[in-house]
């Protein structure tokens, strides 16, 4: 966890693997404002305000299939797929 301040305001930062059941959640003013991005909600001091409907997976792959997909993003995606491959090698192999 990581407290620190930004142009005078101060916040903490956590990452979800410190934590033991991770969420999407920023937290602003204490709470009063939170933005959920895994549910797309906003809440205002505890009422809902905004929520987006939609399957998110049908959309990507539905873009995909399209050809509308960043290639810079696909690039990223075969990096990193090379890399988990490469790391399962070496965790069989010793």
């Amino acid at each position: 966890m990581v407290f620190s301040t930004a142009d005078g305001v101060m916040f903490r930062l956590s990452v979800a693997w410190e934590h033991p059941s991770p969420s999407k959640k920023w937290l602003i003013n204490c709470g009063e404002l939170v933005l959920d991005f895994a549910k797309e909600e906003v809440w205002k001091g505890g009422e809902l305000i905004l929520q987006e409907k939609r399957d998110k997976l049908k959309m990507m792959l539905e873009s995909f299939l399209r050809g509308e997909y960043d290639t810079k993003s696909r690039e990223r995606a075969m990096r990193n797929i090379k890399l988990l491959e490469r790391v399962q090698e070496l965790l069989t192999s010793s």
